[in-house]
């Protein structure tokens, strides 16, 4: 019986016919679909270095491609097709389309096509956008979406999608969690340029706090930063939500990538943001095209609309939000009605009034409030309300063309109204409406060149009067509202229009400024793109190359203990010779002990004048954690696939992590240890070193009745030496102490186990690489390191016993009848 072709077959295949496109695609789904054993092993390494072969040939076939007159592949990404941050990532897409459409004369590349693709979250909305929902249909773009029901297969799905549409360029809508791992992806698989657009303050509609600046701090200390403020990492869930939003914002920049790299961009949607964080000023840009004004087209969606040609129309077009004053106009036009009353009726009638608010967009279940708070003011007369649900992108200029007046009270309180530019504010100029708002930020340049009349709450009904009476005064006023002969305001012209606009676009594109947090950004990216969350692919892409499958992360455990750091850090970087290797020291000092010597320490070996290659990373957590909890932590954000984990009361007397490597290249070994000796700075004077650890055993204990782990130990380091010890042996166990492991192993473990506080993790995690994953543990007995024992557990002996008690109790439940102990 036939079986199908792997993913590495296909891959391999398409490769060998130089489809090239296809071969990324095939491996891609080979790492998202392996068996899980395969997860960053030999198969996914194979399938890493496959595809990045694969994407080099595709990258050099496309630049040839463009240098012979080629045209760009360009894509578009929305976090959220279901919602309204769907219109800015469309209004960017079409930017694209114009630029298409009217290119620049050589040699800059054209482009050949257009596409927009995202995500749906099934829990904020399964369908697209309303206003989309046609244009995805038939209109020029094509859409492309998934819709996601479990979070945790974000990434699976997202590779899916991008493995699908190769890009040249890529443009983020919102530097929202979800967008920044397409843009990952993007990088990844299609080593395609990665630009990013910022229209709204995202931290506002998250509630969110803005990290450190990474112009003045680096990666890890904004990571360090995010968290604590989380206390660890978060869940991974709602990841639109305030978490991954703070951290997503601070990787606006990040993929211009280090210096000499391909750029990367940044788009904004006015001067505020551009102050704020740089970039090129895109508006939501309209085409005069479609919104062409008239007397005539006024006339045709008032009759469509049922709206009396002789009514004022007010219009609200948008997501009705409370920060965006519409009860406030609401209460105005309640005010302002039966002033005007008696020189507006006359031919009108009591059953229509002459001033009709109009708001088109679905309020949200957390807006019903406001909707009837809308609905019980114009209970009180004065006006008519008229409640429109989305309408499709073509029906908005004749919903403008029925309208007299816009109204945009944003307000200055809310953090997300002073950043925003209404993008229906580009829509009410092109088709020549009245538009009254009030000044923030976001509006402040266009305020500037005349786009609207400033009003605020206190002022909106007293101008509105006053601008009423101004047209009831004038000769044209007999006649109905919509035979005027609107034309577009010359804002829109000069700024919102896609002719004024498509000049910047091609000016981002042609290159980007290096920002001062670009570098930074970019390994902060680096840094994220590796957490096991996000599955294998990222990390068994960027630790493809052979020094990288190489590299070691140290991680270390400190409070409060400088001195023994110091030791440490003074004979590990003296005696190493292996690279690449980081060191993650994990920090359980409070963050304000001024007696706490720890941070002092690491910097002195983090100084430029350190004569080490070796990078430190103080990972500062603020307050003790359980020793599994902070492992765990350290290894998820490890950039390299060999974890050692290193207690840090160790004299690095041995260069081991050679030998140690070495041994765990056998498949079998799960596992390396080392020898331990006593360090004989610590002993009293005329005791003579012992061997502390050669490896764990199970003896029977009578007081606590079972087969509970302790250390082989030797009497006397001397004698032991005499005996000619062997290189090493297989042990059930090794101490965690010094135990270097595979970083794919550990996660397919889910890491220490955390029932266990400061003791029997490490004796567990082996017991489960035998069970689990059926792999042993080794012990290096032919060198050894000295180990100041038990340094830590001394400072409080009541609560060592504690805690040795209910570790024991947990590892006798877990294992007291596992025939792995009982031997």
């Amino acid at each position: 019986m036939s079986t199908s072709p792997t993913a590495l077959q296909q891959a391999n295949a398409a490769l060998r016919s130089h489809h090239y496109a296809e071969a990324i695609r095939w491996y891609a789904l080979g790492m998202r679909d392996g068996d899980k054993d395969a997860h960053h092993g030999p198969l996914t390494h194979q399938l890493a270095h496959n595809l990045l072969l694969a994407r080099k040939r595709h990258r050099r076939q496309r630049q040839a491609n463009l240098q012979a007159g080629g045209k760009l592949q360009v894509v578009v990404t929305c976090w959220s097709l279901s919602e309204n941050p769907a219109g800015r990532a469309y209004t960017l897409a079409g930017l694209y389309q114009d630029l298409a459409e009217h290119p620049e004369p050589p040699p800059a590349p054209g482009i050949e096509c257009v596409s927009l693709i995202g995500s749906r979250f099934a829990r904020r909305g399964r369908q697209l956008w309303a206003p989309l929902r046609e244009l995805a249909q038939h209109g020029p773009i094509p859409i492309h979406s998934i819709l996601i029901e479990d979070e945790r297969a974000f990434m699976a799905q997202a590779i899916d999608l991008v493995s699908a549409h190769p890009a040249d360029l890529v443009h983020l809508s919102k530097p929202r969690w979800p967008n920044i791992l397409f843009g990952l992806l993007y990088q990844l698989l299609w080593d395609a340029r990665v630009l990013v657009d910022l229209d709204d303050d995202e931290l506002a509609f998250v509630q969110g706090e803005p990290l450190p600046d990474l112009a003045s701090h680096s990666a890890e200390q904004v990571l360090e930063h995010w968290l604590q403020r989380y206390d660890g990492l978060p869940a991974w869930s709602n990841l639109p939500g305030r978490p991954w939003t703070e951290l997503g914002m601070s990787l606006c920049h990040a993929f211009a990538g280090p210096c000499g790299g391909p750029l990367g961009g940044l788009s904004v949607a006015n001067r505020a943001l551009q102050q704020r964080h740089g970039g090129v000023i895109i508006r939501h840009a309209r085409d005069p095209a479609q919104f062409q004004p008239s007397a005539a087209r006024g006339q045709r969606a008032r009759a469509r609309w049922q709206i009396a040609p002789e009514q004022q129309v007010v219009l609200f077009l948008g997501t009705p939000r409370r920060h965006k004053g519409l009860l406030e106009t609401a209460q105005a036009l309640s005010s302002l009605g039966a002033s005007l009353r008696p020189s507006l009726t006359s031919s009108l009638g009591e059953a229509a009034p002459e001033l009709l608010f109009l708001i088109v967009g679905r309020f949200g279940d957390a807006e019903q409030p406001l909707r009837a708070a809308l609905e019980a003011e114009q209970a009180r007369g004065g006006f008519a309300l008229r409640l429109l649900d989305d309408q499709p992108f073509a029906a908005i200029p004749d919903l403008l063309a029925a309208a007299d007046i816009a109204i945009f009270l944003q307000d200055p309180d809310s953090a997300a109204a002073r950043a925003q530019t209404p993008a229906k504010l580009s829509d009410a100029l092109a088709m020549g409406l009245t538009v009254f708002a009030e000044p923030t930020p976001g509006l402040a340049d266009l305020q500037e060149q005349g786009a609207f009349i400033p009003v605020s709450r206190a002022t909106l009904a007293e101008r509105l009067r006053a601008h009423l009476a101004s047209r009831a005064a004038s000769p044209s006023s007999t006649q109905p509202a919509p035979q005027s002969s609107p034309q577009p305001h010359p804002v829109f012209q000069r700024e919102l229009s896609l002719q004024a606009n498509r000049p910047r676009l091609q000016r981002l594109l042609a290159g980007a400024r290096r920002e001062p947090a670009a570098d930074n950004a970019a390994r902060l990216l680096e840094r994220v793109s590796a957490l096991p969350v996000l599955g294998p692919l990222p990390r068994a892409l960027q630790q493809a190359s052979p020094t990288q499958r190489q590299g070691v992360s140290v991680i270390i455990l400190s409070l409060k203990g400088a001195a023994l750091l110091d030791r440490l850090l003074t004979s590990f970087l003296a005696t190493n010779r292996h690279q690449p290797v980081e060191l993650i020291i994990v920090d359980h000092g409070a963050l304000d002990d001024p007696e706490d010597q720890t941070a002092a320490v690491i910097a002195r070996h983090q100084s430029p004048q350190a004569t080490s290659p070796t990078p430190i990373w103080h990972l500062r957590r603020g307050r003790n954690h359980s020793f599994s909890a902070s492992c765990n932590l350290a290894a998820a954000l490890a950039r390299y696939p060999h974890l050692l984990f290193l207690n840090n009361d160790i004299r690095y007397t041995a260069d081991a992590l050679p030998a140690a490597l070495q041994r765990l290249q056998d498949p079998s070994i799960g596992a390396v240890g080392i020898r331990l000796d006593d360090d004989p700075e610590r002993l009293p004077p005329g005791q003579t070193p012992s061997v502390q650890h050669l490896g764990i055993h199970f003896p029977w204990s009578h007081q606590r009745g079972y087969h509970h782990p302790r250390q082989i130990r030797h009497p006397s380091l001397a004698d032991y030496l005499a005996q000619r010890p062997p290189v090493g042996q297989a042990q059930p166990a090794v101490t965690g102490a010094f135990l270097l492991c595979r970083a794919r192993d550990f996660f397919q473990l889910g890491g220490f186990a955390t029932e266990y506080d400061y003791g029997l993790e490490d004796i567990d995690f082996c017991l489960r690489l035998r069970r689990d994953l059926g792999l042993g543990c080794w012990c290096m007995t032919d060198i050894g390191l000295q180990h100041a024992e038990s340094s830590t557990r001394r400072r409080d002996k009541k609560l060592t016993s504690t805690r040795i008690t209910q570790n024991h109790e947990h590892f006798k439940a877990t294992w007291h009848s596992n025939a792995l102990i009982a031997c």
